[in-house]
């Protein structure tokens, strides 16, 4: 695929969908990620929905729901609100959903931090997305 430059402006080719699929006229769902885990949850919620071999984590729907809702809790009560950045670094882990869900539920945007950053990246990283740092006493 090739770009055209007239006047000044990029001019993206016409594009045709590779899958054309079912109807037109559905109506798209207007959920939060945190409504669309709920409504999982309705439908699947005894299935299992993360599996990680080497942690041994075996996660139903439910399951998730109630972590990312108790996690959710706990960054409320520590003042994290709609819109706060919210940093993690760690290894390939259920926890990654758990904290992705819980944030969504709140309106925080999750900050995923590399876990092989040294120190000092993680420090810019932190204050590059401009990810607030609390500790309590």
């Amino acid at each position: 695929m090739s770009l055209e430059i007239e006047s000044g402006s990029i001019i993206a080719p016409e594009r045709t969908p590779a899958v054309v699929h079912g109807s037109s006229s559905v109506p798209l769902l207007d959920l939060t990620l945190g409504e669309l885990l709920d409504f999982q949850c309705t439908r699947y919620g005894s299935r299992e929905c993360v599996v990680i071999p080497w942690s041994g984590a075996r996660w139903t729907y439910n399951f998730l729901r109630q972590e990312s809702i108790h996690l959710a809790k706990g960054m409320l009560e520590k003042g994290i609100r709609p819109g706060d950045r919210v940093a993690i670094m760690a290894g390939n882990c259920e926890q990654y959903v758990s904290i992705f869900f819980a944030c969504m539920r709140i309106g925080a945007i999750l900050v995923i931090l590399n876990n092989t950053y040294t120190a000092a990246e993680a420090m810019y990283a932190l204050e590059f997305t401009g990810t607030e740092l609390s500790r309590s006493a």
